[in-house]
Formats: C-alpha cells, structure tokens, sequence
C-alpha cells in the first residue's frame, strides 16, 4: 500500500529514535524532523492547490472547446447561407441582364434605338 504524503508528514512527526551514547542529539533530530515535515506540509498544500487549479482549467478548456464548436457551426451556416445569396445574386443579376437585352432587341426592331444609343 502507498502511503499518502499526509500519512507520511504524521509519520515524520511521531518518529522516536532509542537512545544511543554515541549517536546524533535527539532534540536536533527532533527538530530537523519537525522542518522536514512543515516542508512536506507546504508541499502537499501546493500540490494540493495546483490540483485544484488544473482541474478548473480543464473544466474552463472543456467550456471552451464547447463554445469553440459552437462558433464553428454558426460560421459554416453564415457561409451556407452566403452562397445562397450570392448564387441568388447572380441569378437576378444574369435575369436582368437578359431583360436588358431583351428590351434592346425589341426596340431594335422597332427602329426605337438609334445607333448612337448602343
């Protein structure tokens, strides 16, 4: 089983040493233990606060991939809709140039158009 780092900050601080003539003073260890575990602390508050902030970025990405989307889905229909309007165009366009025509032979034939006005 893996020990969280709270488990192992508790275990830090509960941690006895048997006493030794020789050995290292146990107040200094004692104290040493304890700045490892406020260390092991801060740490575990920055993970714990960096998970947070990266969990309310990929919420935020998710959020904006959805309107991302969105977006992309209204401009394919502004530009359907624009082809429709231009191909509308251009029909209107092509109709009235032929009325145009049309009227210009029609006076034509009747003699109403002089040469100088085609």
């Amino acid at each position: 089983m893996v020990k969280s780092i709270k488990e192992e900050i508790v275990e830090i601080y509960e941690k006895d040493f048997k006493n030794s003539p020789f050995g290292y003073n146990k107040n200094e260890v004692d104290e040493f233990l304890d700045e490892v575990a406020e260390f092991l602390e801060k740490i575990s508050k920055t993970l714990e606060s960096t998970d947070i902030q990266r969990e309310d970025v990929i919420k935020e990405n998710i959020v904006l991939k959805a309107k991302i989307i969105k977006l992309e889905e209204k401009l394919k229909e502004q530009i359907r809709n624009k082809k429709v309007v231009d191909k509308g165009l251009e029909e209107k366009l092509d109709q009235m140039t032929k009325e145009i025509e049309n009227i210009r032979t029609m006076k034509l034939n009747k003699g109403e158009i002089n040469v100088k006005n085609i």
